[in-house]
């Protein structure tokens, strides 16, 4: 049975899904649904945690929904325009960074920390690439790839 967390997940994968829609449609505020998709995977962990709802299925949602907002999405806001080479190198190289850095999340144990840059906040670096500087978006690709699968250590922040 879906809980109320479970809805605000699958709607952090409809922002990701839209995005890719509208990157394929050329629609120029595609890249707002990443935004959009971030506040709902949030308002899921918020959901989880304040009901004690959290278990071993919404985390693998979770982790799904994820690698559709923050793995996929993304790279769809460049490669609509043009797919040259290098560029679908690095979107290759992103979404695989992504799916990486979501599955090691799934299996660590240490509570309390993330390791490398979490795919929420690499896939807002890459909506900034778009929106500023979309000539930097094979070196930004890169980047935030290498960024999400850095070994450095961080405390998660109590939003």
């Amino acid at each position: 049975m879906l809980k109320t967390k479970d809805f605000v997940t699958l709607a952090n994968a409809a922002s990701g899904m839209v995005c890719i829609a509208l990157s394929v449609a050329k629609n120029p505020f595609a890249w707002v649904f990443i935004p959009l998709a971030v506040v709902f995977d949030w308002l899921d962990g918020k959901f989880a945690r304040k009901s004690k709802a959290d278990n071993a299925f919404g985390k693998q949602l979770d982790s799904l929904a994820d690698a559709v907002s923050f793995a996929v999405a993304p790279v769809s806001l460049f490669l609509v325009a043009q797919i040259d080479l290098m560029l679908l190198a690095a979107a290759i190289i992103y979404v695989s960074c992504g799916l990486v850095r979501l599955a090691k999340f799934n299996i660590q144990e240490e509570k309390g920390v993330y390791y490398g840059l979490t795919s929420p906040g690499a896939a807002l670096g890459i909506v900034l690439v778009y929106l500023t500087v979309p000539q930097l978006a094979v070196a930004g690709l890169v980047i935030f790839s290498l960024l999400m699968v850095a070994p450095f250590k961080w405390k998660k922040p109590h939003l």
